[in-house]
């Protein structure tokens, strides 16, 4: 018997402005939720010992880090989501064309299209 292959069920972007905005907000909310757990262990960093080190440093300092990550996510959804109320979201900001569903749904806070993004690492 032949083999018929598995179909994935890859979930389809959203195109529909209301679906967009609902998935934006759900991200930020999830992003803030995700902060608020870095958020006090961030804030205080371990008491190191002369000489001795201090075993809870290095986990201060991925907090750190991920408290970063996710203001900065926070900040740049929480601008997808105002493109969105105003009807321009997954416009290229450089060209104006429009944005890539695939690239949307990996990166939903992009303004770049994937051809002015290349221009701007080749630029640097």
């Amino acid at each position: 018997l032949p083999i018929s292959p598995r179909r994935c069920s890859v979930p389809k972007p959203p195109t529909d402005h209301d679906e967009i905005v609902a998935r934006l907000r759900a991200e930020l909310e999830d992003a803030r939720a995700n902060l608020a757990q870095f958020e006090d262990e961030a804030t205080h960093p371990p008491v190191v010992e002369l000489g001795g080190g201090s075993p809870g440093y290095s986990t201060w300092q991925a907090a750190v880090v991920l408290r970063q990550h996710y203001e900065r996510l926070i900040e740049d959804l929480a601008d997808a989501l105002t493109r969105a109320e105003a009807g321009l979201y997954g416009l290229c900001e450089v060209c104006g064309e429009p944005i890539a569903a695939e690239r949307l749904e990996a990166l939903p806070f992009t303004t770049l299209c994937i051809r002015c993004a290349a221009r701007e690492i080749e630029s640097d």
